[in-house]
């Protein structure tokens, strides 16, 4: 498919601003809102390391981040992916805390954007609950994802028990009368990582050892062991110092080579 459209498109209250020294669209989907993040206007690859970049399909290649869109861009490859001709995308949906209305928004918006010949499949960068949001996503579509970078990310559904956060909200989102049905609920991520391994989807961790907020053995650590263990490919980059903060990398090529080679040319 080859992309034929220009923006800008017709958005819902569609308002533009730079950031990241690039055009930002920010409107309404579905009461929700979204973004589309458009890729810088010159090609800088010459300023990478790697320069051999293959012949490329002519459709939008984007990444999705799921949750703390603003958040250390320079870090977590976010800056270096929209110089390298990616669009950004985001809906929030944070309020869902991704059960099923999330779910159903996010797919609604994939949706949309391949109306705008967007490829077929992406990035998903996951920080934080965004990990949470991008692994439900893949579970429940793993057709749409080509590789998934998750940062100190929320794999389980009663992670709020680590820090003694109010977990009500997260149980009436699943529809749960009692919290301590979160615990190894079926749809946690640490239990429901099946049909990402099944679709052969590459994952890229970054575990903080001493993460304060988001307890890496229940989550992270636990996800990546029972990945491997199902034949997923998975690789795990621990961080010994900080905490739950920053998210990235101090030199996010690493990551940034990662999704280059799996989505530049689905």
């Amino acid at each position: 498919m080859e992309a034929t459209k220009e923006f800008p498109f017709t958005l819902e209250q569609d308002t533009v601003d730079i950031w990241c020294d690039c055009k930002r669209h920010i409107f309404k989907f579905q009461t929700f809102d979204a973004w589309i993040v458009e890729p810088a206007e010159n090609d800088i690859r010459h300023r990478y390391s790697f320069s051999n970049f293959p012949e490329e399909k002519k459709v939008r290649k984007w990444f999705w981040v799921a949750e703390w869109p603003t958040a250390f861009p320079q870090r977590n490859g976010v800056a270096q992916l929209l110089e390298l001709g990616y669009y950004m995308i985001h809906v929030h949906v944070h309020q869902t805390y991704c059960n099923s209305v999330g779910i159903q928004r996010m797919y609604d918006f994939y949706k949309f954007l391949r109306t705008m010949d967007f490829a077929e499949k992406g990035a998903f960068i996951g920080m934080s609950f965004g990990g949470l949001f991008s692994l439900r996503m893949l579970a429940e579509h793993p057709e749409i994802g080509a590789c998934v970078y998750l940062d100190a990310p929320v794999c389980d559904l009663n992670f709020h028990e680590f820090t003694g956060t109010d977990r009500a909200p997260m149980a009436q989102a699943y529809g749960l009368d009692d919290v301590n049905n979160l615990k190894d609920h079926p749809l946690s991520p640490v239990n429901n990582y099946m049909p990402l391994v099944k679709a052969k989807i590459p994952v890229l961790l970054l575990l903080p050892l001493a993460d304060n907020v988001v307890n890496p053995e229940t989550n992270g650590a636990l996800l990546a062991q029972r990945y491997a263990e199902a034949g997923g490919p998975v690789t795990v980059v621990r961080r010994n110092a900080w905490g739950h903060h920053p998210h990235g990398m101090d030199k996010p090529l690493e990551l940034v080579k990662f999704i280059l080679k799996y989505t530049w040319n689905v």
